[in-house]
């Protein structure tokens, strides 16, 4: 990680409201249409709908009249948006009030999004290249940050427990820091006026080193792979997510709140790495020049809770970087702070790298609204907060309730995925139960990544189809007349068999600890065995299946019974010194009296 060595302190001017480099940034300009570009089907849904919301008459007059009172509001009103507490306008809330409405979106030419640039033109014909010449035509505008006043998704909503459960148990057995890509769809959600929703439906965790305090991000192999299976599923790559865990040394079953107003929410370099992927996956849009704009890539943390101003259990925290932030990334202007991990630095401009004017808007301590040169640069003004929760109504569409299938890239706490695993984890179904076996995005993946027997994405095509209708008959259509299927089955051989109704296995029983689901023949929790302390729900209320778990516990006994041995052993060697050394009165006087009273040893001596 580079870190600049000087940094530049910011200075600060007192501006006027009206001042021209407030709204340096134009994000509109005129265009035709892009009709080519296919849009998200969640986009053209909400573009479907309107943007007024019609208001009862709580007036006195005729229904054929209208006042202020009852008129029908946008869903930009702010006072319509203060009351329903929303922060944030939505993307398409924030294109209707900028003039892509019913009436405009239906002409030929509409205004266009004009994405923030910070590089410079290249090819211009009216001088040399940089450094040796530069005009006003290539040299990008100065960028004055804001905070972002509206966001492309607008709520984070796991689909089940059992996704983070699975996530959360590396951590559990290691201690060691995780990342993984979240994998869903999106749909409109209600409570936010043409909002969007991501609904996370499966988390994939690709090759990483992880230490107890960093994770280092490896080439993945298999990246294309796991895409190109969640699109045939009907999935999207919706963000990422990492843990920041650290454990209270008071209370092992707490976790220590890193995070905080005081401290910081995401860290610059979380930041900056974050934007690459938001760039890297950007957002359909065909009110942009070239097609995108934005991103609906989100990021998810998972750290220590704060409640009460005491350390709680694990909190969950959802963030975008705004578009401003993503142009700086993209240009290559900003560096995480080797000071403070909520400050960014902005790179001076070299002989092959031209970095343009970076300022930030504030408030001075009489509470004028000035500038800064941004030398140094609060992480606040580069990203939006997003809502994170579980699903009210759980859905497994693509996690197994019973014993989960391993999942990839563990094998440094012993979960391989191997022939023998995929045999004790369809023991767990019976036959009729295929769909289900084969409903688990680990599997799929060990499908296509395994080296026993090479599995295209045509010959799953099928099968990838039965799984994302939920189609028994089709899945088990497929089972049948697969030949690479079959030679699957052949080459696992009876460890394969799936247990049959009459197989008297019994259910799998949860931990009274952490609620994990264990097979029936495990006397013992898999899970429980491994962690020192305890699971709790997304909204940070206590699991009603847990309890505090506390090492004294452990301890106290072990403490005693090793200070009863090494008591033992002294007496026993004050025992041979009496016999070898004492004449025979005082042996015969050790004898009479016993062994084991220290008084007896101490009057020999004397």
């Amino acid at each position: 990680m580079l870190y600049l060595e000087n940094h530049i302190q910011p200075k600060s001017v007192a501006v006027q409201e009206n001042a021209s480099f407030i709204n340096i940034d134009r994000p509109f300009s005129a265009m035709k249409l892009k009709k080519d570009v296919e849009e998200d089907l969640v986009d053209q849904i909400l573009e479907k709908q309107s943007s007024v919301i019609e208001r009862k008459q709580q007036c006195k007059h005729g229904d054929s009249k209208k006042c202020s009172s009852c008129l029908p509001i946008h869903v930009y009103d702010d006072e319509y948006l203060k009351e329903r507490e929303v922060n944030y306008l939505s993307f398409h809330a924030y294109l209707r009030k900028n003039g892509f409405d019913d009436n405009i979106r239906s002409t030929a030419s509409v205004p266009s999004l004009e994405k923030v640039s910070c590089q410079i033109t290249p090819n211009c014909k009216n001088h040399l290249p940089w450094p040796q010449g530069i005009c006003s035509k290539c040299q990008p505008n100065p960028v004055t940050l804001n905070h972002q006043r509206y966001r492309h998704v607008d709520n984070v909503e796991i689909e089940n427990k059992e996704i983070m459960s699975n996530f959360l148990s590396y951590w559990y057995k290691s201690h060691g820091q995780r990342m993984g890509f979240l994998f869903g769809h999106h749909e409109p959600m209600t409570d936010v006026p043409l909002g969007i929703r991501a609904v996370v439906t499966a988390i994939y965790e690709p090759p990483q080193i992880t230490y107890t305090d960093g994770i280092d991000i490896l080439e993945d192999p298999h990246d294309e792979i796991v895409g190109s299976l969640a699109e045939r599923l009907g999935l999207k790559r919706l963000g990422w997510l990492f843990t920041d865990f650290l454990r209270d040394p008071d209370d092992p079953a707490l976790l220590v709140n890193t995070r905080n107003a005081n401290t910081y929410m995401l860290s610059a370099a979380e930041c900056l790495i974050a934007a690459k992927y938001q760039n890297k996956y950007p957002n359909k849009c065909k009110y942009s020049l070239d097609g995108t704009f934005g991103s609906k890539f989100v990021t998810l943390v998972l750290s220590g809770q704060l409640v009460g101003g005491e350390n709680k259990m694990v909190d969950f925290a959802a963030y975008q970087v705004s578009n401003q932030g993503s142009a700086l990334v993209a240009a290559e202007c900003l560096l995480p702070s080797r000071s403070s991990k909520n400050m960014a630095c902005v790179r001076r401009s070299t002989s092959t790298h031209y970095v343009p004017d970076v300022y930030y808007m504030c408030h001075d301590e009489y509470n004028n609204k000035i500038r800064k040169t941004a030398g140094l640069l609060p992480v606040e003004y580069l990203f939006v907060t997003i809502p994170v929760g579980l699903a009210k109504e759980m859905s497994y569409t693509l996690t197994s309730q019973k014993k989960p299938f391993p999942i990839e890239n563990r094998s440094s706490i012993g979960n391989a995925q191997n022939i023998r695993v995929v045999g004790e984890y369809a023991k767990q179904f019976e036959e009729s139960e295929f769909l289900k076996m084969v409903s688990d995005f680990h599997f799929l993946v060990y499908l296509l990544t395994n080296t026993e027997v090479t599995f295209e994405m045509d010959d799953l095509a099928e099968l990838l189809d039965a799984v994302s209708k939920q189609d028994s008959d089709l899945a088990k259509q497929w089972a049948e007349n697969s030949i690479k299927w079959n030679e699957f089955k052949n080459l696992i051989g009876k460890q394969f068999e799936p247990r049959r109704e009459d197989d008297s296995t019994g259910e799998p029983w949860a931990c009274n600890h952490c609620t994990f689901l264990n097979d029936q023949s495990n006397a013992d929790c898999e899970i429980f065995s491994f962690c020192s302390f305890i699971m709790v729900d997304l909204d940070g209320s206590q699991s009603p299946h847990s309890h505090k778990i506390s090492n004294t516990v452990f301890i106290i006994p072990a403490v005693i019974v090793l200070l009863i041995v090494v008591t033992m052993c002294c007496l026993m060697c004050m025992q041979l010194i009496c016999l070898c050394s004492f004449n025979v009165n005082s042996f015969c006087f050790v004898v009479r009296y016993g062994l084991f009273d220290p008084s007896i040893y101490v009057t020999a001596f004397i």
